[in-house]
């Protein structure tokens, strides 16, 4: 007799007293029985079911068209030993072992099968069943076993618990199985259970109507059920079919485990559908083969739509039909659930629920492999502490619904879109109705819409998730409040991280390549922090914030390669932009700006780094447009700019400390706004533009203590706009003009150091209007090598510069051309211009206390019929190549000016009217002096003389208000004299002022009517030895003239006028040379003396 046959005698005596045994005496009994036993070598299971399948391909070969089947051989005489709830490892091992035991005994297959399958024990969880050998199942055939699968889990039941163990073969049931308490329903790996009909369940926890048998049951209507291994087949196929029903359903019940199986063929409804359970564990278990119900519309799945509509509802047909459905039953949800290491391959949706009526607490959904998933993969309907964890899914539409709930964690989840993008319109994580959850750690490829979208006053931590490729939003808050933090976003389809009327924060993404931008704050959004964010290229803006939103800080972001703004802010609030250096944004080749804003309320735009802004017209590193409060700009670093380093338009900001290095276009551009305050910031190389522009009636309270270097125009530019003061600016190397005003405006410009200007150091122009360059020597300007003029005044308004200190100008260092109102220029120091010190053709002018050194052509220069000035005390220093002072046209008063080292003459006039009066020159190498044309006019002792030729002509008093009238002999200027010979012909006529008069030793001529009418005119005294000459009325009517002294002896009457001397005063002594006394009484006389007159001798 064989060993198995034996083993199987002794088991079958055993069952006579199995009831009475103890369990534990029953399982050493066993064991004895098979350590006894010598087990001769076997083939086993697997070894025969290759000899079978090689038997079958070649009978197959032999018969043709015949198909033959080999019987699937089943190991038996393997008991599962159970406790009440769950099987232990000891008992496993041993069940492995008797298994192991069993294979090695087997020698005729068939007959040990038949043998085998007689053997029914009690195992130590109770009774233990074969549906084929107990209970007559036939696994080869297709008629219906309902019957003896339901008797055998009636006996388990009876038995009061235990094991049904379904060997290999396919076994067909008509109506649902009914599984009770304590009772495992355990499935070889190659049996399969295939339904024929399809309105009811395929097995479920009770028998009869729900009402009847569950009501109030709560989670104690069963316990302890286990279904493990093998299939379950739904047995529909095919794109739709006309009857929905569940494949297991599970009411009411605690402790509910289903493993290790595959779970296929539902038409409209559940694999699994589980109601009011309480401590569920569904493992390994694949679920596929989700059949359309041909009743129902699931066009809105292709569409997207949320199909809010089947929300609670139980009497429409769902197109979400979980495969694993966790519902509730008179109030109560499901609650201690784990679904883990399960495949879910073409269902409608994997795991989850549509209702929300009760919570579903204490779920876990692990581990689990999703595939062709047309709908969701898990849908979480007011959940509450659950945890979605470690998933995979592949080709799916959606793989998350959460439908308010609380405490659920999503993460580890690895995720994939359908490759047929165009069937896929729904958010791949959809969160609504005051959800409060956390996503984090999952990785999202591809998606309908949004990666993950929020709605309905939801709140979630959003966290270290992978996500790319969204058609449309990767992340999108709408309604709702989220902390969206160390994300990595690429190729969104639209925004990375969207808010709309949302609240929350988006900190430490990294986001790249999004189709329109990558963070947007819009539509009345309330956003706490946009912080530590990495943003790489996108269509448009890398961050945006617009629509009356709010946003409390912007910092610690990289924002690189944008299609538009790196950052924009329109027609909304944001407090701050960076900040500090620890919290700066850095911004790299943004499309357009930099930093834009307009309409907006910024509080504070600082520290942020910002390299390569656009040539977009009218783009800047920082562009501010359209805002009414101050914003504060300060210590940005601004580098490489293609157009501005800043550019305002019609706003009041602070543009303060920031560096701002080679902006192909202006520095700093203010286009209108009033309140503008430019201060402290260091612009260099800017290749187009200039430094700091003010146009079109910008108005700004200062622009001060600004370095600007090597601009490619002016270091600051003034067109049509007012700086109140422009103040301790250092500017070197502007491709133009240091500063430059062109219908511009200012009080003040002083204290600003300029090099190297290209032009003019300084240039006011164009109707410009300026009040101050300069000031006191404290205030000074100082300008060195400017290619043109250090300052230039050329058709404006300037009323003083002074103080400057200017040196090595191309041109001149100070040119006024054409000044339409008086300028004063004094107390400069001037040095080295190559041309003039200071060069002037205007209108009213004042030339005083400047110091010119080393100019190369002239001194000072005028020109110009309209000049009309003086130029007094200034100094003038060693002239390279020409005049010391120069005039060639106006009306020019010389007074007081020290003239030195000149390479031409000192003094020069060529043309106009020009009045000298003490003026020195010394160490020319020419003449001190030369009037080539004009009127020259010397001022000497009161006197005002006109030069004609090489001889002075006394024209008359040099000023209304002189008493005493010194006519010298000559005036020297330098080295050359001119001898003053005459008194011009009415030359004092009707003085009233003067009282006396002196004349030096070359007076020839004392012109007709010289003094008449000089009413207050007493003594007059000539000492010329050489006056051959008094004019008619030379004295006329002089009645208080008392005195006259003369020293010529070459007066006769012929050469005295008439009536020279009429209406004197008749007691007048005339002081004479002692030879003539008696000669000149008579001619005096007879020229109209009184005749008491007293002719004396000297």
């Amino acid at each position: 007799m064989k060993i198995k046959q034996l083993m199987a005698i002794g088991l079958s005596a055993l069952m006579v007293t199995a009831s009475a045994a103890p369990q534990t005496a029953l399982a050493e009994t066993l064991e004895e029985v098979t350590e006894a036993s010598e087990m001769p070598e076997a083939v086993t299971e697997a070894e025969t079911e290759t000899a079978g399948n090689e038997t079958e391909d070649a009978e197959t070969e032999t018969a043709g068209t015949e198909e033959l089947e080999t019987e699937e051989t089943e190991t038996s005489g393997t008991e599962e030993l159970e406790t009440d709830e769950t099987e232990t490892s000891e008992t496993e091992t041993a069940e492995t072992e008797n298994t192991e035991a069993a294979a090695e005994t087997e020698i005729d297959e068939t007959e040990d099968t038949e043998l085998d399958t007689e053997i029914m024990t009690y195992g130590a969880g109770g009774l233990s069943v074969n549906v084929v050998s107990d209970y007559g199942a036939d696994g080869t055939d297709k008629k219906a076993d309902t019957t003896a699968f339901q008797n055998a889990l009636n006996a388990v039941r009876d038995a009061g618990g235990g094991t049904v163990t379904v060997p290999n073969g396919k076994y067909y049931i008509d109506k649902s199985l009914v599984i009770y308490s304590d009772t495992t329903l355990s499935l070889s790996s190659g049996a399969e259970i295939i339904r024929t009909v399809y309105d009811v369940p395929m097995i479920r926890d009770y028998s009869g109507t729900q009402s009847e048998v569950l009501g109030g049951q709560g989670y104690g209507y069963a316990k302890n059920i286990t279904i493990t291994g093998g299939t379950w087949n739904g047995n529909v196929s095919g794109k739709s079919f006309a009857t929905k029903e569940d494949i297991m359903r599970i009411y009411c019940a605690t402790n509910v485990k289903i493993s290790d199986c595959t779970i296929k063929g539902v038409c409209g409804d559940h694999h699994l559908d589980f109601a009011s359970v309480d401590k569920i564990n569904v493992s390994n278990v694949k679920f596929s083969g989700f059949v359309k119900l041909s009743t129902v519309d699931y066009s809105s799945l292709e569409k997207g739509d949320e199909n809010q509509n089947e929300l609670n509802s139980d009497t429409l047909s769902s197109i979400t039909s979980e495969a694993v459905q966790f519902d509730m039953f008179e109030g109560k949800g499901c609650k201690n659930v784990t679904v883990s290491g399960c495949t879910f391959d073409g269902v409608l949706s994997g795991v989850g629920n549509h209702h929300e009526k009760e919570n579903t607490s204490n779920i876990k959904i692990l581990n689990n492999t999703f595939k062709n998933v047309e709908n969701t993969c898990v849908n979480l309907y007011s959940f509450t502490t659950t945890e979605v964890s470690g998933n995979t899914a592949t080709n799916v539409r959606s793989f998350a619904r959460v439908y308010g709930g609380s405490d659920c964690t999503i993460d580890n989840n690895t995720i994939s879109t359908y490759t047929d993008t165009a069937k896929s319109k729904f958010n791949m994580f959809r969160v609504s109705d005051k959800a409060v959850l956390t996503i984090s750690n999952n990785t999202i490829n591809g998606a309908g819409l949004a990666g993950i979208k929020l709605d309905g006053s939801s709140n979630a931590n959003i966290t270290g998730n992978k996500i790319s490729k969204t058609p449309y939003n990767a992340i999108t808050v709408n309604e709702s409040t989220a902390m969206i933090s160390k994300n990595t976003i690429t190729n969104a389809g639209n925004i990375g991280v969207y808010f709309s009327k949302g609240k929350g924060s988006a900190n430490n993404n990294t986001i790249t390549e999004a189709a329109l931008r990558g963070i947007g704050i819009q539509n009345k959004s309330q956003v706490t922090a946009i912080s530590g964010n990495t943003i790489t290229k996108g269509k448009e803006q890398g961050i945006y914030v617009s629509e009356n939103s709010k946003v409390d800080s912007i910092t610690k972001n990289t924002v690189k390669n944008s299609g538009t703004d790196a950052i924009s802010i329109l027609n909304a609030t944001v407090t701050t932009i960076g900040g500090s250096t620890e919290n700066k944004n850095t911004i790299n080749t943004p499309g357009a700006s930099g930093i834009y804003v307009s309409g907006a309320v910024v509080t504070e735009i600082s520290s942020n780094e910002i390299s390569d802004a656009a040539k977009t017209s009218g783009a800047a590193a920082i562009r501010l447009n359209n805002i009414t409060t101050s914003v504060k700009v300060a210590n940005n670093k601004l580098t490489a700019s293609k157009q501005y380093g800043v550019y305002t338009t019609s706003a009041t900001a602070d543009i303060t400390g920031n560096v701002i290095d080679t902006p192909a276009l202006t520095g700093i551009y203010v286009k209108g706004g009033s309140g503008v305050k430019v201060t402290n910031n260091k612009i260099s190389g800017n290749k187009g533009g200039s430094g700091i522009y003010l146009v079109e009636k910008a108005s700004a309270s200062g622009i001060n203590g600004n370095t600007i270097a090597n601009s490619k125009e002016n270091g600051i530019y003034i067109k049509d706009s007012t700086a109140k003061t422009i103040s301790e600016n250092t500017i070197t190397s502007p491709g133009t003009r240091g500063i430059s005003f062109s219908a511009g405006k200012a009080t003040t410009v002083s204290k600003n150091t300029i090099t190297k200007p290209k032009q003019d150091g300084i240039y006011v122009a164009e109707k410009s209007k300026v009040t101050t360059i300069g000031g006191t020597k404290k205030e000074k300007n100082t300008i060195t090598t400017a290619g043109v003029n250090g300052i230039a005044v050329k058709s404006a308004v300037v009323t003083t510069v002074s103080g400057n200190d200017i040196t090595g100008s191309k041109s001149a260092n100070i040119r006024v051309e054409s000044a339409t109102d008086a300028v004063t220029i004094s107390q400069n120091t001037l040095t080295s211009a190559s041309k003039q010190g200071i060069s002037v053709n205007g209108r009213k002018i004042k030339i005083n206390s400047n110091t010119v050194k080393k100019s190369g052509t002239y001194g000072i220069y005028i020109e110009g019929s309209k000049t009309n000035g003086s130029v007094t005390k200034n100094t003038v220093d060693k002239v390279t190549s020409g005049n010391g002072i120069r005039v060639c046209d106006g009306k020019i008063s010389l007074t007081g000016n020290t003239v030195k080292n000149t390479k031409s003459q000192g003094i020069y006039v060529a043309k106009g009217t020009v009045t000298l009066k003490d003026n020195k020159v010394s160490g020319t190498k020419d003449k001190g002096f030369k009037a080539a044309g004009g009127k020259v006019y010397f001022v000497d002792g009161n006197a005002k003389m006109l030069l004609s030729g090489k001889k002075l002509i006394v024209q008359g008093a040099a000023d209304s208000k002189s008493k005493s009238i010194n006519i010298p002999a000559k005036v020297t200027v330098g080295n050359v004299s001119f001898d003053v010979t005459s008194i011009q012909d009415g030359a004092f006529k009707g003085n009233s002022k003067i009282t006396d008069v002196t004349a030096g030793s070359g007076l020839k001529k004392i012109g007709n009517s010289a003094f008449e009418k000089c009413s207050k005119l007493k003594s007059v005294n000539v000492s010329s030895t050489k006056l051959n000459s008094i004019g008619k009325k030379a004295f006329y009517n002089c009645k208080l003239l008392t005195t006259v002294t003369l020293k010529t002896t070459k007066l006769t009457k012929s050469n005295v006028g008439a009536d020279a001397f009429a209406k004197t005063n008749a007691k007048c002594t005339f002081k004479v040379p002692k030879n003539k006394v008696s000669a000149y009484k008579k001619i005096f006389k007879s020229k109209g003396a009184a005749a008491k007159i007293k002719v004396v001798k000297n």
